[in-house]
């Protein structure tokens, strides 16, 4: 009996770290063109929660990694959202850009979302958030130059259409995007399946692909690692932290929900932060 009370006591502990709690996790990586340290804060998967009223205390924690530039890399909206909930999605991308200059990049919830609602460019916009699909900006962030861009789809080319691949407004982009070697090149796709399908991960020199949509694979399980994520589904491969490919650097943050109405477990929600020193 006190060890089945002790289980439910250490799993119910557990539970709630890991749904509520928020931990800023850092990447640091050395960029022989930075001379200064630049600080991205890069978020996934808020699904329309809110930590604290007007979620303040994520706004808090964010404003204490100190950043020059926040990545908002997908699924913050989606169409199981009441409007409250929608106009405070609003709302926290506008409090955002109080604390440093802040851009977004669509998920696959907010290309749902933009079917049901329409267009949501407009109004990230008139929050001061430009949103960023397959496209790109040359920023000086903290006196460095750096690329930002951002992409929703698959970066090859689908089972027999490679004329029709090659042809695509997808592959412009990345071909653009990817033309620059000089300075850091950072792009935001919510999906990390984007690029590790089909191996085309190697295909692209990204120096940052800042990835969500796992979940931080769910529940993450001793000596197993993450039990699930969408698309993957059982035991991915690809689902929380640094992956190295060398001509491409891969980061999956765990983002701040659950999976349908599975809750995370073993897996705080997080702010990852990238340090180019």
């Amino acid at each position: 009996m006190t060890f089945l009370v002790a289980v439910v006591l250490f799993t119910s502990s557990a539970l709630l770290y890991s749904n509520f709690y928020v931990k800023t996790v850092d990447y640091r990586f050395e960029e022989a063109s930075v001379a200064d340290e630049v600080r991205i804060v890069f978020l996934s998967d808020l699904h329309g929660r809110s930590f604290g009223k007007d979620n303040r205390r994520l706004l808090n924690a964010i404003r204490k990694a100190e950043p020059h530039l926040i990545c908002l890399v997908g699924d913050f909206f989606d169409t199981t959202l009441s409007d409250e909930q929608i106009a405070a999605m609003y709302d926290f991308c506008r409090d955002c850009t109080e604390i440093c200059d802040t851009y977004f990049s669509l998920g696959n919830h907010e290309v749902l979302f933009m079917e049901k609602y329409g267009e949501i460019r407009e109004k990230l916009l008139a929050c001061g958030v430009p949103l960023l699909e397959e496209t790109y900006l040359d920023l000086t962030v903290n006196n460095q130059k750096l690329r930002l861009g951002g992409m929703s789809k698959y970066a090859f080319a689908m089972s027999g259409r490679s004329e029709e691949w090659f042809a695509s407004d997808t592959y412009a982009f990345l071909k653009d995007f990817t033309s620059e070697k000089t300075i850091p090149t950072v792009l935001m796709c919510h999906r990390p399946e984007c690029f590790f399908l089909n191996n085309s991960k190697h295909d692209w020199e990204i120096s940052y692909l800042l990835c969500g949509h796992t979940h931080g694979g769910l529940w993450r399980l001793p000596f197993v690692g993450g039990l699930l994520a969408p698309e993957q589904l059982w035991f991915p491969e690809y689902y929380y932290g640094h992956y190295d490919y060398g001509n491409l650097q891969m980061l999956i943050t765990a983002g701040f929900k659950g999976y349908q109405f599975v809750p995370r477990l073993f897996n705080p929600c997080e702010i990852a932060v990238l340090h180019l020193a």
